[in-house]
């Protein structure tokens, strides 16, 4: 990632990972914004803005794939790799040949992110998504129940499912905290899935 007003393409990380594209990255002072040209088989934006010394908001108006569509407003109050709460609602849309397709809301209320509860996964809080007629809520229970699993508790339409594993919280951006925006986005899809399978059998 290149500092404030340039621009990186075809670059290798030290891994030895090859990247395609284009990233931008524009900063006036502790704001920034990412612009994505194919970089990472994303197009769009991902814009940070410092409200207070611990307290930024985010916006992520992304599309991944050509087949996934992202926008996503939140903020984050808490000092990177301390103790962080993630509020956050938007949508994701995917429409593809194959399933799922459709909108997805997703609201995300009071996630905290604190190593010192529990390492790499959400000590608390819940991301609640919408597909339809269908609603599942996940909800973070690290500091109860942290596990090497990653697990959290899911719920859809009412019933208890089995826990979903992985949980983690990933780094998000430069600058940021971290958080599950990738694993709220990619559960909606995952939600998607559900609500088509659920339809297909006639379950209400």
């Amino acid at each position: 990632m290149a500092p404030g007003g340039r621009q990186e393409e075809g670059c290798t990380d030290p891994s030895g990972k090859a990247w395609s594209g284009r990233l931008s990255v524009e900063r006036d002072g502790d704001d920034f914004t990412l612009s994505y040209d194919d970089f990472a088989d994303k197009q769009g934006t991902f814009a940070v803005r410092r409200v207070e010394s611990d307290f930024h908001e985010f916006d992520a108006r992304l599309v991944i794939g050509s087949f996934t569509s992202i926008n996503y407003k939140g903020t984050v109050r808490g000092r990177r790799d301390q103790h962080t709460v993630w509020d956050g609602a938007g949508s994701a849309e995917r429409d593809g040949f194959l399933p799922p397709s459709g909108v997805i809301e997703a609201t995300t209320v009071a996630e905290v992110v604190d190593d010192a509860l529990c390492s790499g996964q959400p000590a608390s809080g819940r991301t609640t998504l919408t597909f339809g007629s269908h609603v599942a809520v996940v909800t973070y229970d690290g500091a109860t129940e942290c596990d090497d699993e990653k697990t959290a508790a899911l719920t859809v339409n009412g019933e208890a499912q089995a826990p979903l594993d992985g949980i983690t919280c990933a780094v998000a951006q430069r600058g940021l905290p971290r958080s599950t925006l990738g694993l709220t986005l990619l559960g909606a899809l995952v939600l998607a899935a559900v609500g088509r399978r659920r339809e297909r059998v006639g379950t209400p």
